[in-house]
């Protein structure tokens, strides 16, 4: 019994430590403000729950602490998504990369609990898709589910909040951009082994699916055959074109998310944002 308290106790006292570390930013002295400074950041993310939490505890310190935790989650995600940049473009998972772009907005994200919802949603519509006789129903039912029976649809109201292209903010408001809404297929329709791509159109994205030829436009929230499909790029100025609807990377989807929201965050003068959204993006196109 004592050796199990023995880690207790240790992670409650660095638990109090941690705490009593964040409290110290208070130090108005500059050489004792510059050593606790880089003392946080050599320990860095353990460091980011008690630095946050100081927007409940202690307001006024949490607007110190804020140059703090930017750095402190840029440096740990930037790290991560070097890790993931490296993999060979077949091995660069879109779910992976979807959750690790929105550590950019929420360092402290938890992937498992979004993990389980998307597990729970496979739980519920798995028995309907293993019934369809074919990949065309499946593809069907899947954008049936999502958009009448969940509500997921486009954030006409606020476009252009950024939480339109962070997945986890797209799981929990069911609003999202054209884009983010077909991560999210895209992401459901790989679990369910419907073989779904996605097409980069200009303007906008879409997913698509094999012969015959099928394509969900998330603006319209409606599923598409190729005659649907002309008519649709017609209205929006474009001729029909093939090799405009075909598969892209995941590689090419994720970096148009990181261009989404780089465009989101400097309309806004957010333009450091932007830049450091920007080194990401610029991870993406190291040769591999």
């Amino acid at each position: 019994m004592m050796n199990q308290m023995k880690p207790r106790a240790g992670k409650t006292s660095r638990s109090r430590n941690l705490r009593s570390l964040a409290l110290l930013l208070e130090d108005e002295e500059p050489k004792s403000a510059s050593l606790v400074r880089d003392h946080i950041l050599k320990i860095g993310r353990p460091m980011l729950p008690y630095l946050m939490d100081l927007e409940r505890s202690h307001p006024p310190l949490f607007q110190k602490a804020q140059g703090l935790i930017s750095d402190i989650a840029f440096r740990e995600l930037k790290k991560e998504f070097e890790k993931f940049s490296s993999l060979p473009e077949g091995k660069r998972d879109l779910e992976k990369g979807a959750f690790l772009i929105a550590r950019f907005a929420y360092p402290l994200l938890d992937e498992k609990v979004y993990r389980k919802w998307l597990d729970r949603v496979i739980e519920k519509i798995q028995s309907d898709i293993s019934r369809a006789d074919n990949p065309t129903t499946a593809f069907k039912r899947l954008h049936s589910f999502l958009s009448t029976a969940m509500g997921f649809r486009v954030n006409e109201e606020n476009y252009y909040d950024p939480d339109n292209n962070y997945l986890n903010r797209v799981i929990e408001m069911r609003r999202g951009v054209p884009l983010s809404l077909s991560i999210l297929f895209l992401i459901l329709a790989r679990r369910l082994k419907i073989p779904a791509y996605g097409i980069g159109l200009p303007g906008h994205f879409i997913v698509g699916l094999g012969r015959p030829s099928l394509f969900w436009d998330p603006i319209l929230n409606k599923v598409l055959d190729v005659s649907g499909m002309r008519k649709r790029l017609a209205q929006n100025g474009f001729s029909y074109d093939p090799s405009v609807l075909r598969p892209v990377s995941n590689s090419h989807i994720l970096m148009r998310l990181l261009r989404n929201l780089m465009a989101v965050y400097q309309n806004a003068g957010l333009n450091l944002n932007s830049e450091k959204l920007g080194e990401l993006a610029q991870l993406l196109l190291i040769p591999q």
